[in-house]
């Protein structure tokens, strides 16, 4: 009898307990809509994407934008690495079981899980990855959402402002990873196109930060252009070395997904053009509005483009969840594709790219890094800010 008492006392308990944090803070778990997030956690980049993910889960959830469910966003760091990405996607999706999973960054990472994507069909809604190899795994899908440009629309507007410079010759410089091997084979197709002279196109591997020979071969071909697909921790070492070794184009093009802090206070990027997709200085009410909040929160403004796209990535399910009106997966699809919505990158529908059914984003623009770190718009020239100085000053004549 006694054995008998202890069973019920202890199944009580249990059941106090499970009832209690089911009832924590007067929410249970049905009202709570879990995304899985896949991002650099552990790198800047990444960083500065969640910033701009908590950003707007904290609007969605104190504002009661969905009918009294909150969003909780379950993080796991890629680390820009393919191996570890493939892992934490396995656990994100197998184990956390979440029906939106969110974010990337680089092209190899989204390459390498998209095997496991195509296993549990998630609703992708992924911010990052412009390779036309990682377009094309996720040809005709329709749960696969992506609001990146892809590689042809970078170049595409990139060539569209060496059109504007007059320039001739172009030297092409590219990281040998998926990012870089598909930009260059990208880019000399469209330069080819518009009768520009690749003088160089050569390789280097990101990260190592040895460019003297390749400079060296750039030097004596004297390009008007230095045309470079790279990613950020390849920018500093390559125009300091520039610098060090005195190589002087008329424009040095970088394409970095995120560009380092500590280059922009550097006097050595003045001049320097890169590629955007969005910049603080972009004459928009959303962006506006965006980096005002965003300065309250976390006392800064943001110069790179991933803080809104992590910003908007989130919007947009939050935006499909209530237009659905439910969870219904069919039902969010649709909602999705009808997308469309004023964002701090400009407005956001999806429509077919090249092979993927639903593409956002696809224009960019050119700019300048100014005054030590001020980045100015220079192209399109519609809503450029100051014309572009071209060509830009040799070392030797700055101060």
């Amino acid at each position: 009898m006694i054995k008998k008492m202890k069973v019920i006392i202890l199944m009580v308990l249990i059941t106090i307990s499970f009832s209690i944090s089911n009832c924590k803070g007067g929410k249970s778990d049905s009202n709570i809509i879990k995304i899985g997030v896949l991002i650099p956690l552990s790198h800047g980049y990444g960083k500065s994407i969640k910033q701009g993910m908590d950003l707007a889960v904290k609007e969605i959830n104190e504002k009661g934008l969905l009918n009294g469910k909150k969003l909780e966003l379950i993080y796991e760091d890629s680390a820009f690495n393919p191996k570890q990405s493939i892992i934490k996607t396995k656990k994100l999706l197998a184990r956390d079981k979440v029906k939106f999973f969110i974010g990337g960054l680089t092209s190899g990472v989204t390459k390498a899980i998209a095997g496991i994507t195509k296993t549990y069909k998630p609703i992708m809604v992924w911010g990052g990855a412009a390779s036309t190899g990682v377009e094309k795994l996720y040809e005709g899908i329709n749960w696969f959402f992506h609001l990146h440009p892809w590689t042809y629309h970078n170049v595409s507007e990139t060539v569209s402002f060496f059109k504007s410079t007059k320039a001739k010759t172009v030297a092409i410089l590219y990281e040998d990873g998926e990012f870089g091997t598909d930009g260059s084979k990208v880019a000399e197709g469209f330069l080819k196109k518009e009768n520009f002279k690749i003088v160089l196109k050569t390789s280097f591997k990101s990260g190592e930060g040895k460019f003297e020979p390749i400079l060296t071969k750039i030097k004596t071909v004297n390009p008007d252009i230095l045309y470079v697909t790279c990613y950020g921790k390849d920018v500093t070492p390559l125009v300091k070395q520039m610098r060090n070794l005195n190589v002087n184009v008329k424009c040095v093009y970088l394409s970095p997904p995120s560009w380092p802090s500590e280059f922009t206070k550097m006097k050595i990027s003045n001049f320097i053009t890169g590629l955007v997709v969005w910049a603080p200085g972009i004459e928009l009410k959303e962006s506006k509005e965006f980096i005002k909040r965003f300065k309250a929160e976390f006392n800064r403004i943001p110069q790179l483009y991933w803080a809104p796209m992590g910003y908007v990535n989130v919007k947009v399910i939050a935006q499909a969840i209530k237009k659905a009106g439910s969870l219904d997966k069919a039902a969010l699809i649709k909602a999705l594709e009808q997308t469309d919505m004023a964002t701090p990158m400009g407005r956001l529908t999806f429509k077919p790219s090249r092979v993927a059914k639903n593409q956002g984003f696809t224009r960019l623009v050119s700019f300048q890094w100014l005054n030590c770190g001020k980045m100015t718009v220079v192209f399109p020239k519609k809503i450029a800010a100051k014309e572009a100085v071209y060509p830009m000053p040799n070392w030797k004549e700055r101060k």
